[in-house]
């Protein structure tokens, strides 16, 4: 296999290095192969021994809620919000740095999804339902109002 392009074009163009064009025109390695679980289980270790030393040490044996992160983004790059969306009856919740920096409960609330039996999928996946209101007295919680940048200053 022959690559004929020696730039990519973002941000750049930027020249590749020749590593890079060797791995890119290497065969894909399916998610459901030894090859794959193999590079998984390589990466996890060592994803695994950096964050332990960037630990959270806001107390010892630090762990978070499991949650996921969402970034939406407007009409412009500026115009973005991130918040966290959180899973029902997590253990972690009075330890968790974040979520006890929101003041008012009802927002805290409204962070923590509900599960949905109906929408899971059976040993597949389980379901959640969960909204982000973008104006209002019951808009979502955003880290743009943890750093002090409000959201509706016309209420």
């Amino acid at each position: 296999m022959f690559i004929r392009k020696t730039r990519l074009l973002t941000p750049g163009p930027t020249p590749l290095l020749p590593q890079a064009l060797h791995a890119m025109m290497g065969s894909d390695i399916h998610h459901r192969t030894e090859d794959f679980r193999k590079i998984y289980r390589t990466v996890l270790a060592d994803l695994k021994e950096v964050l332990s030393r960037i630990a959270w040490k806001n107390h010892q044996n630090a762990w978070r809620p499991a949650h996921i992160h969402f970034s939406l983004f407007g009409q412009e790059f500026t115009q973005r919000i991130v918040t966290q969306m959180y899973f029902p009856g997590d253990q972690l919740f009075p330890l968790d740095p974040i979520y006890q920096s929101i003041v008012d409960q009802d927002a805290r609330d409204r962070l923590v999804a509900t599960y949905n039996h109906e929408q899971t999928k059976p040993e597949w996946a389980l379901a959640y339902n969960w909204d982000i209101v973008l104006t209002g007295s019951k808009r979502t919680w955003t880290e743009n109002e943890a750093l002090g940048a409000g959201g509706d200053e016309n209420e």
